[in-house]
């Protein structure tokens, strides 16, 4: 029978040192408020005088939205009616994408610096690849503090996220597919703010050579009509269809998919939205741990949540603890 207790991690630690890390948005919470909110797309529609308009989509997804407006004024321009209602509504979309970046997602400088290096020594010294559902830049960071690491002590591993391509730009690194080098593997499985689709590439926005805050970049971007692969919310099959549409999205998900090594899922909600990644999970028999915030929650609290997750897991190996007692 399950019960309402939590372990603490150091007593699975050793277990699962070198297990897969699957991160979901109580990981970026747990480094700001600001992360509390539903999504982007909420923030957005919720503060637009075309939202009847622009529900007429049927998905909450940036990308599709403008790819599909980008579309429909061509076809216009092509048969010379007039595009004007279109043009407003794509300006629309666009600039409160940024503004509701802006508004919700903090800066580097504003993240909690001792946090934010306390997570980046976790990660590398307890885990292996990383699969992430969050679209913030979080990660971005972490993963750059350890790589920095790395120039200075060759024992710290590094990561790579595939995004090591040359082309024609400081500021962008390309999407190859390949990574023969003795790496951890980094995987965004809903995409990221910094991650876009131009001409015939998938990129990784960079700070280049300079100390330039990634979130003005970012917005810069998008100002110039470059459009963020992410998927924002939406119901389970609205992610899978974002997801199969997309190169990138489709090689990161059958990663996550084919792995069969132990796993610990810290921040994750096991939503029906999320039904597409607890597929995933259940394709291969693993040995899992699960973070639970506890909070204030009860012991017949915390079991009915067990129950919940187990309700979800097909007979998967299951340990819980206390989210706490890892970040």
């Amino acid at each position: 029978m399950m019960d309402g207790d939590l372990q603490d991690w150091n007593v699975l630690s050793d277990e699962f040192k070198g297990s897969d890390l699957l991160l979901g948005n109580g990981f970026s919470r747990n480094f700001s408020d600001r992360f509390s909110y539903d999504s982007l797309f909420s923030e957005f529609i919720q503060n637009t005088d075309q939202a009847d308009k622009i529900k007429k989509f049927n998905t909450t997804n940036f990308e599709s939205i403008l790819k599909d407006l980008q579309i429909a004024k061509k076809v216009n321009d092509y048969f010379a009616i007039e595009s004007n209602e279109l043009s407003n509504i794509y300006e629309e979309v666009k600039n409160g994408l940024v503004e509701s970046i802006t508004k919700l997602h903090p800066k580097f400088d504003d993240l909690n610096a001792g946090k934010l290096d306390l997570s980046s020594k976790i990660i590398s010294s307890t885990f292996r690849n990383i699969y992430t559902t969050n679209y913030d830049s979080i990660i971005y960071h972490i993963i750059l503090k350890i790589n920095d690491w790395h120039q200075e002590d060759k024992r710290i591993t590094k990561f790579s996220d595939y995004f090591w391509g040359d082309i024609d730009s400081s500021f962008y690194k390309a999407f190859t597919g390949i990574q023969n080098y003795p790496v951890k593997k980094v995987f965004y499985l809903h995409g990221a703010l910094f991650i876009y689709e131009i001409r015939q590439y998938i990129l990784k926005r960079i700070r280049g050579r300079n100390d330039s805050e990634l979130l003005d970049l970012i917005t810069e971007s998008i100002g110039k009509g470059e459009i963020p692969i992410f998927v924002s919310e939406g119901d389970a099959n609205q992610k899978k269809q974002a997801i199969n549409s997309n190169g990138y999205l489709t090689f990161a998900n059958n990663h996550f998919r084919d792995e069969t090594d132990s796993l610990t899922i810290f921040g994750f909600g096991f939503s029906k939205q999320d039904e597409h990644i607890l597929e995933s999970i259940n394709r291969k028999r693993r040995r899992i741990a699960i973070s639970i915030y506890r909070g204030s929650q009860s012991q017949d609290e915390i079991r009915s949540k067990k129950n919940e997750i187990e309700s979800k897991l097909n007979k998967q190996s299951v340990e819980y603890f206390d989210s706490t007692t890892l970040f």
